[in-house]
């Protein structure tokens, strides 16, 4: 009898979305360390304070397993300008008195993280629907006994 799907094909549609949950996973990697780091300054005078990651992808033909995956494409900086905060307290703080803040903010990380979680969601759906389909192909197979 022959199947709609081969087996070879479950696995490479298994793939797929085991790269996307996989890049959900990096992806809140990066939203948490930057979440971390959110209202820090800069360490001492001179210093810049912790620069928002960001993260990007890209589609990427895997040719072992011949079918295109989600990978990596680079960690990046934000290069939006720090908030300077004025605190002439701060031993960090400029001879106006003025000391550089992160520029992380807490809405776009959250954002960021709800997009991530229902990507990651989206794919582990499609994986569970995947073994789904295998276990019924392979329910056709087996001989009734």
């Amino acid at each position: 009898m022959m199947s709609l799907f081969s087996m070879s094909t479950f696995a490479k549609m298994m793939n797929v979305a085991l790269s996307g949950m996989e890049a959900q996973k990096q992806r809140l990697l990066v939203i948490a360390q930057n979440l971390a780091n959110i209202g820090s300054r800069a360490p001492q005078k001179g210093m810049d304070p912790y620069q928002r990651k960001t993260i990007s992808f890209v589609s990427e033909m895997d040719r072992k397993k011949g079918v295109e995956v989600v990978k990596i494409k680079e960690i990046g900086r934000d290069q939006s300008p720090f908030p300077m905060i004025y605190a002439p307290e701060d031993p960090a703080a400029n001879a106006e008195g003025f000391v550089a803040e992160t520029n992380v903010k807490g809405p776009i990380e959250m954002t960021d993280s709800m997009e991530a979680k229902r990507g990651y969601q989206a794919n582990l759906k499609a994986y569970e629907k995947i073994l789904s389909m295998q276990q019924d192909a392979i329910a056709l197979i087996k001989p009734n006994r």
